[in-house]
């Protein structure tokens, strides 16, 4: 796991093209969208579960076999797996355009992790109207 975390801040220092060295990926639940600074692009509802549960790990790598659980309810196989690489290239385009390039990074043998500082923008609850 050492070794991982090692990697992946490796990878951190050329992940970013052109941004601040302090840039955050931030993800918004609500319109599922992805942002850096000003760049904002629009997600699928597996793409944002997928990030969404690279981000909440914190900059850990999180195994295939949880990400194919908790995205698709299905145990990991070779049909996931195909999948899972499918909506993670398709991912890594849309962070590309983000100006974060090599933000998600394939661990082998383990699963995937993020390689740039992420939050999940958190909102308050609509207050109620009392007259």
């Amino acid at each position: 796991l050492e070794l991982d975390v090692e990697r992946l801040v490796s990878i951190a220092s050329t992940a970013t093209d052109g941004l601040p060295p302090d840039a955050t990926l931030l993800l918004d639940p609500i319109s599922r969208t992805a942002s850096v600074g000003e760049r904002c692009t629009r997600l699928s509802q597996r793409e944002f579960a997928l990030l969404h549960a690279l981000a909440e790990a914190e900059g850990a790598s999180v195994p295939a076999e949880f990400l194919s659980m908790e995205v698709w309810d299905r145990a990991y196989s070779a049909d996931t797996r195909g999948v899972m690489e499918f909506y993670f290239c398709q991912l890594r385009r849309k962070l590309r355009r983000l100006g974060v390039a090599n933000a998600i990074v394939t661990v082998r043998g383990v699963g995937y992790g993020l390689s740039v500082p992420a939050r999940v923008a958190r909102r308050r609850p609509a207050r109620a109207f009392t007259a």
